[in-house]
Order: C-alpha cells, then sequence, then structure tokens
C-alpha cells in the first residue's frame, strides 16, 4: 500500500521496490547493459515511483468533464529527479546507446589504448591474409562513434577505407557506413560493425517493450480506476518522450483501454443472459 503524503525528499535513493505479487510471470527481456533480472527491477522501480507520484491523485467529474485533482507528489516527482536515481547502466540502457562489441579478444588491449572519448565506441574493421593453414590479420582500423547517435567522428588508421569516405568521413553514421563499404568492400571483415548495428536493433526494440510493460502494470495498477491509470500512463510517456528525446504516442494505450473495456463488457452481456 502507497503512502499517500510521501513527498519526494523522503524517497530513497536507493528506490524501494513495491512488486505486486498477482503479476503475471514476466517475459524475458534485457537490453542495453542490463540483464533480465536488472530490466525488471528498472520496470518495477519505474512504477513505483508512478504509482507513488499519483498516490494522492483524483479525478473531480462533472456533467461536462473531468478534470484531476493533485498532491504534492505530483508536483515534486520530476521524472529528472526519478532519473537521478537510476544507476548508471539503466540510464545508458534508456537511452539505447551504441555498445562496444568485445567479441573479439585480439583486439581488446588495442582498443584499450586509443585515446578516445567516453562517450564514444571503438568499431574494429580488419582484413586478414592466409599464411598456409592460419589466417592473420593484415590491416586494421577503428571507427569512432558517437554512443548517443551512431555517428561517426573520428578513425583510428583510415588506409581500409575508400576515398570518399576518407574526405567526408564524418558525415555518416553506422547505417550509410555499412552500405558504403557493403559495396566497396575489398576484403575488409565487417562483422563487429554488422554486431553492433543489430545490438542496438534488438534494444531499440526491448526498451519499447519496456516502455509498454510500463504502461500496462500503470494502466491497471490503481485498482478499477482506469481514467486515472491512463493518465498516469499518458504522463509517463510525455517524461520519457521529453527526457530523452522520443516521439511516442498513445496509441498503444489507447489499444490496451478500447481491448479491455470491450472485453468488459463481453463479460457483463453473458452473465445478463
Amino acid at each position: 500500500m502507497f503512502v499517500k503524503n510521501l513527498v519526494v525528499e523522503d524517497f530513497p535513493k536507493n528506490i524501494k521496490i513495491q512488486k505486486d505479487n498477482n503479476t503475471k510471470k514476466k517475459s524475458e527481456l534485457s537490453f542495453g547493459k542490463l540483464n533480465n533480472k536488472e530490466t525488471e527491477e528498472l520496470i518495477e522501480k519505474i512504477i513505483s515511483w508512478y504509482k507513488i507520484k499519483f498516490s494522492g491523485s483524483r479525478l473531480l467529474s462533472d456533467d461536462s468533464s473531468k478534470n484531476m485533482d493533485f498532491d504534492d507528489n505530483f508536483y515534486t516527482m520530476t521524472f529528472s529527479k526519478l532519473n537521478d536515481r537510476l544507476n548508471c547502466d539503466e540510464i545508458d540502457s534508456f537511452k539505447c546507446q551504441y555498445i562496444n562489441i568485445d567479441y573479439n579478444m585480439d583486439f581488446r588491449e588495442i582498443k584499450k589504448s586509443l585515446d578516445i572519448d567516453k562517450s564514444c565506441i571503438a568499431v574494429e574493421l580488419f582484413t586478414r591474409k592466409n599464411n598456409f593453414l592460419i589466417k592473420k590479420y593484415d590491416k586494421i582500423c577503428f571507427l569512432i562513434i558517437e554512443k548517443d547517435t551512431g555517428k561517426l567522428v573520428d578513425v583510428k588508421g583510415d588506409f581500409l577505407l575508400p576515398k570518399e569516405f576518407r574526405d567526408n568521413y564524418f558525415n555518416y553514421e553506422l547505417r550509410q557506413i555499412l552500405s558504403l563499404l557493403e559495396s566497396n568492400n575489398n576484403g575488409i571483415n565487417l562483422s563487429i560493425l554488422k554486431k553492433c548495428i543489430l545490438r542496438h536493433d534488438k534494444d531499440m526494440l526491448v526498451r519499447m517493450k519496456v516502455i509498454n510493460n510500463i504502461c500496462d502494470k500503470l494502466l491497471f495498477g490503481f485498482k478499477d480506476d482506469f481514467d486515472l491509470g491512463y493518465y498516469a500512463a499518458m504522463i509517463f510517456l510525455d517524461d520519457i518522450n521529453s527526457f530523452y528525446g522520443l516521439d511516442i504516442n498513445y496509441n498503444y494505450l489507447d489499444t490496451i483501454i478500447d481491448k479491455h473495456y470491450k472485453n468488459k463488457k463481453k463479460k457483463k452481456k453473458s452473465r445478463s443472459q
């Protein structure tokens, strides 16, 4: 049960997770730097925050419209303050940053020695040469990529790349780089570049599932007050859109609410027969 008069200053830095014991088993979710368990904990943290944020709110209905009556929690418990209570891995995962793929152990030490900003990652490209039965590395270069945008900001050793690319490399982002190099390959191994893009695409997909999961829990998290649940989920989406620069609409919420009321009408009709 949530404390109605709790203020944001009393909310601990290490957020206490309030779990719903009746919640169905969650699907396997992991994204960014978070494994499945850590992702579930992130979901519960956010749900707990918004339930407390809206714990003292209520709908004021009249003949023509509905208005909200908010307590202090609604105004003081901002998304920025919630973000301050998340750890670095949770924040980075929600940003869906491009992640350094370290499948190739041979390049790990070299990458550590590169002088690059913490906001960037290094993605290796290489060619091999045959030495009897052993394939050895021939030429290596590193693409320095911005984690947040996927844009190329520098190249360490650009002799592997086509001339037109070397002259204008700052104009490209990862998918454009992959497309260009696939059409003009010259034996360059693009496996790490492809894995980096695929990992980012997967993280974007799972982040959307996580956001939808949170919306589900908020929609049905205020007993039978679906109007309040809908409003809480809307505010959550507005907050996350504003804070992370996303553009998520309310279509998913509307679909779930519409489906719920249709099912409710069917049950009511079957009982009356």
